[in-house]
């Protein structure tokens, strides 16, 4: 065989699939929705329905989505306790 056959046979073998029945990704805007997908991944890798490969690469993206929230939860929460400094502060004021 030719190397430019070996290399199409090997290319084929990586390709990436999406099968139809795969289920839509949750919504991933709280830590519950990125914990649960967390779950189905894992799940999904130990029924052998997903690489660990694609998990593995998948595992930053989520890390990074639950740190996003975690800081945008905590910058609410101190925008609504700034506000409700703001409101006491000006109630004695007045």
């Amino acid at each position: 065989m030719k190397a430019s056959e070996l290399g199409r046979l090997g290319g084929r073998s990586k390709r990436y699939t999406v099968e139809e029945s795969a289920e839509p990704l949750p919504s991933l805007d709280t830590a519950i929705g990125v914990r649960n997908t967390v779950a189905r991944l894992i799940s999904d890798v130990y029924s052998g329905k997903l690489r660990p490969s694609i998990a593995g690469g998948l595992a930053p993206l989520l890390s990074l989505q639950l740190r996003a929230i975690e800081k945008t939860d905590l910058e609410e929460r101190i925008a609504k306790l700034e506000q409700s400094i703001g409101h006491q502060t000006s109630d004695k004021g007045s």
